[in-house]
């Protein structure tokens, strides 16, 4: 999914409200988008701790992100819905 927007992003990465918004999925342009858009990204992180340091990690190990992008779209078109939706057919 790619969204891109016309104002620079906050320089905080957790729930940033992005405004107006151009969503695209597999270059597929979903639409126009209603209230904004807000981006949350979440790292995963495991944090490695020994005795010697009591309660404090000696390091820590990033398993992964996580990205999540929320938006209202202002229209549908079942044929952008069908694409986008795993396993979903037109009827």
């Amino acid at each position: 999914m790619t969204v891109s927007f016309r104002q620079k992003p906050m320089s905080s990465i957790q729930n940033v409200r992005l405004g107006v918004c151009n969503v695209t999925y597999n270059e597929v342009d979903l639409g126009h988008t209603n209230g904004g858009c807000e981006l949350t990204i979440k790292n995963e992180v495991t944090e490695v701790n020994v005795d010697a340091y009591g309660i404090t990690p000696m390091k820590a190990y990033h398993k992964g992100t996580q990205v999540e992008v929320k938006a209202t779209f202002s229209e549908y078109q079942y044929d952008i819905l069908a694409e986008i939706i795993n396993g979903a057919a037109k009827i």
